[in-house]
Parts: C-alpha cells; structure tokens; sequence
C-alpha cells in the first residue's frame, strides 16, 4: 500500500475516535473534501495548543507527518492566522482540534511523530 492513504474524512474520524479512546476529546473545526482533502492536526493538551501538524513531502518523496505552524503556538492571534491562510491556500484542507490528556504521548504513539 505504498504511495497510499485512507480518505481524509476517515481518517479524520478516526483520529477523533482515537483521542477519545485516550480520555481526550476531538473537534472537527473544517471539513474539507472528503476523499481528496488534506489533514491539519492541532493537538491540545487540557485546552493549551501543543502541536500543530501536518503532512510534508519528505526527502524520500513520501508524504510525511511533521510539526507545521507559527513559532507560538499559545498565541490564538498568530495560530488563527496560519489557519486562516491554510484554508485560503487549501479549500479541501480538513482541520481536526484534539484536546488530551498526553499531547505527547499521542503524537509520538499514534501519529508516529518522535
């Protein structure tokens, strides 16, 4: 299955089933397409944005998980600007908030992002 990837608004869901499984919470704050869309995932830990990802081309020429987003990520300002031009850049863009117990661990366990 190389090259391949679920449809984004499966996998949407099932990032969100995900964090609820681990105690937390998810929120779709954009649908996007819902085969062809892209993923943006901010990652919160008890209200406080930790991570914001998204998937880049790798050096490999695969499409890679990777941490993305203004430098300050705890300033709602900056963030809400970096997501205001994504969704300019990408109508199809699907952005998925996901409020945890352990940003950490669910970044490094389920996104497998170290």
């Amino acid at each position: 299955m190389t090259g391949e990837r679920l449809p984004a608004g499966l996998e949407a869901r099932a990032l969100m089933r995900a964090a609820e499984s681990q105690g937390g919470m998810g929120m779709l704050l954009q649908k996007g397409d819902e085969e062809r869309g892209s993923l943006l995932i901010l990652l919160l830990e008890r209200g406080n944005t930790r991570f914001c990802l998204g998937r880049e081309l790798s050096r490999s020429g695969t499409y890679e998980w990777a941490d993305i987003g203004p430098s300050d990520l705890t300033d709602p300002i900056e963030l809400q600007g970096f997501l205001s031009k994504r969704r300019q850049y990408d109508p199809d863009l699907w952005i998925v908030e996901l409020d945890l117990p352990d940003a950490e661990s669910f970044r490094k366990e389920t996104i497998f992002i170290s």
